[in-house]
């Protein structure tokens, strides 16, 4: 089945219950809004029980090496407000997307801008408070030449 992903604008093959990407990306080709608006269509794709479970706590590790061949797909359900330390494990071109639950409460999620860390944009410029108990999306690719997550896609309130 092909289908096309509004996130990566790409065309995505299920093959063996994951999904292969197939795209050559342009040094600085733009990516559009039209481009990130429905996040939500990859995640219809991904079976649940292929999500990484994030440990709930203030900082929270993520091994973007331990999702999907090309998408990470990273559950945090937060009991509190927490930040996303540097993910391990990037390598040129690797897309990862973290799902934020916010469980009991609004929560207030942050991403490390450390070095190797997450990078925003002039489309995105920062996260807010996730509702309580509603689900926010955030798609970031590992930038290799600026050694960076670029945020990419920030989906609210599912």
């Amino acid at each position: 089945m092909t289908r096309r992903s509004n996130l990566f604008a790409e065309p995505l093959t299920r093959h063996r219950h994951y999904l292969t990407a197939v795209r050559t990306w342009t040094p600085g080709e733009l990516v559009t809004a039209g481009m990130m608006n429905s996040i939500r269509d990859l995640f219809l794709e991904i079976e649940i029980s292929q999500m990484v479970a994030l440990v709930d706590g203030p900082t929270v590790p993520l091994n973007a090496a331990l999702g999907q061949v090309v998408t990470g797909v990273f559950r945090l359900a937060a009991t509190g407000d927490s930040s996303i330390n540097v993910p391990t494990g990037a390598t040129p071109g690797r897309k990862i997307v973290i799902v934020h639950f916010a469980s009991g409460g609004a929560r207030t999620l942050s991403l490390s801008a450390a070095a190797n860390g997450f990078r925003f944009g002039s489309d995105i410029t920062t996260l807010s408070a996730t509702a309580a108990g509603k689900t926010d999306y955030i798609g970031a690719i590992w930038n290799n030449a600026d050694s960076k997550w670029d945020v990419v896609a920030y989906a609210k309130g599912y």
